[in-house]
């Protein structure tokens, strides 16, 4: 079961991914009550942070205390880390290209390394139930910023194309804004994007 919670003035979408009691919560930006209330009696194994921008870590400390969770992100984003909101020893490990983590009692995901929004941007892919969570790398008919510290365009260029439209037409995305939309509905008006903006 996947839950969309809605934190934050940027309204980002933070995901609970739930079976059987356990879970798994992706980028808790802000509202930690909010998330907790909506997490309940779960337990949840792991935070997993797409990446390290303010609007995706907001409430991860207060989170980790009350669940116990481990935290879960990219080595490379720890260059744009405000640690005023999150410690780097409040990480408790680090995802890497193409690593698959079993979680869930049996659910598999793999980390794509998608640099371009930031440094160390990752999406997870649930090969099983061909489904994306993309953080800010890919929208609804868009694509991820890059005007911000560490950002770069060809990076997120080549990670779109060669990383996330190189997967089934037919994967269901959960972004990190906005409404959630199958791949192949969307690779023609992203694509455009991507050329509008060179």
């Amino acid at each position: 079961m996947i839950k969309t919670i809605q934190v934050g003035p940027l309204e980002t979408n933070c995901y609970l991914i739930e079976l059987n009691g356990n879970g798994i919560l992706i980028d808790p930006g802000d509202e930690p009550d909010k998330i907790l209330c909506e997490i309940g009696d779960k337990k949840i194994d792991f935070i997993i942070l797409t990446h390290l921008h303010f609007d995706h870590i907001g409430a991860v400390s207060e989170v980790k205390k009350a669940t116990g969770a481990k935290v879960l992100c990219s080595e490379k984003d720890l260059e744009i880390l405000d640690e005023n909101l999150l410690k780097k020893d409040e990480i408790d490990g680090f995802l890497e290209t193409n690593h698959e983590l079993n979680c869930l009692n049996g659910f598999m995901f793999k980390c794509l390394f998608v640099p371009g929004h930031t440094p160390g941007s990752i999406c997870l892919y649930f090969p099983e139930q061909n489904t994306l969570f993309s953080g800010d790398t890919i929208f609804r008919g868009s694509i991820g910023v890059t005007h911000f510290k560490g950002g770069d365009f060809a990076d997120l260029k080549k990670s779109i194309e060669i990383k996330l439209f190189t997967l089934p037409d037919d994967t269901r995305v959960y972004p990190g804004h906005g409404d959630d939309f199958i791949l192949g509905e969307y690779k023609e008006e992203i694509t455009r994007v991507l050329i509008n903006s060179m």
